[in-house]
């Protein structure tokens, strides 16, 4: 798995990547607060910068893409230091599982090495015969901002015109003194170099059982 992320960032391509983030007030909100569009892009090896293209609903909406985006720089930059690796995390073996998006995957435990809101600790599942990560759930091993209870995070990994990176994203918040908070990410189209990768978008977005492991995507936790 690290041998095959660290040939993926050899093999850095520029991209840019449009994305769609939607923001759910309450715990059993049916539409969105705020819906914010921007765009990616990122030229090798560590320059990334974005723009947000379209807004409506809320401003609060706006403001946490932005602090999650300046985050995926600083990843950008320092991709050893927040990378699934054994740098970072703990790791231990917690059995297979057939259907991630119809393939075999090998479950891992991860346990941050240190206290960093960029890390988690949950789960990670990695493709039986690619070795690439499909699924990440967990929480940040330390709290993103003191109103922040605790959080949920489920990444969903796949192709986008050749670059591997996240398809969607799905945080649960509980947030001090006003409860849950649902916020989700999807990637609606993708260029790399002269490619462009149109995303299929994905089914409208349910409203969550809020357990302590938000399960998608069809993914189950094995209990071996």
């Amino acid at each position: 798995m690290e041998q095959r992320q660290a040939q993926s960032h050899a093999d850095a391509r520029p991209y840019s990547i449009v994305r769609e983030y939607r923001l759910f007030a309450g715990e059993r909100a049916e539409q969105p607060e705020s819906v914010v569009v921007a765009q990616v892009q990122f030229v090798p090896p560590d320059a990334n910068s974005y723009s947000i293209v379209n807004t409506s609903g809320s401003s609060r909406g706006v403001g946490i893409v932005k602090r999650v985006l300046d985050d995926e720089s600083q990843i950008k930059k320092e991709p050893n230091s927040y990378g699934i690796n054994s740098e970072n995390y703990r790791f231990t073996y917690k059995g297979e599982q057939q259907q991630i998006d119809g393939h075999r995957c090998y479950v891992l435990g991860l346990a941050a090495k240190r206290k960093d809101h960029r890390l988690l600790d949950g789960r990670v599942w990695v493709d039986a015969e690619t070795y690439q990560v499909r699924l990440v759930q967990g929480e940040p091993a330390r709290s993103p901002s003191w109103w922040l209870k605790k959080v949920d995070v489920t990444m969903h990994y796949g192709d986008i015109g050749g670059v591997w990176a996240p398809l969607s994203t799905q945080a649960v918040a509980d947030v001090r003194w006003f409860g849950k908070r649902l916020f989700t990410s999807r990637e609606l189209a993708g260029s790399v170099g002269s490619t462009v990768a149109e995303v299929q978008p994905p089914a409208p977005v349910r409203r969550p059982a809020y357990s302590t492991v938000p399960t998608v995507v069809g993914a189950t936790i094995p209990h071996r």
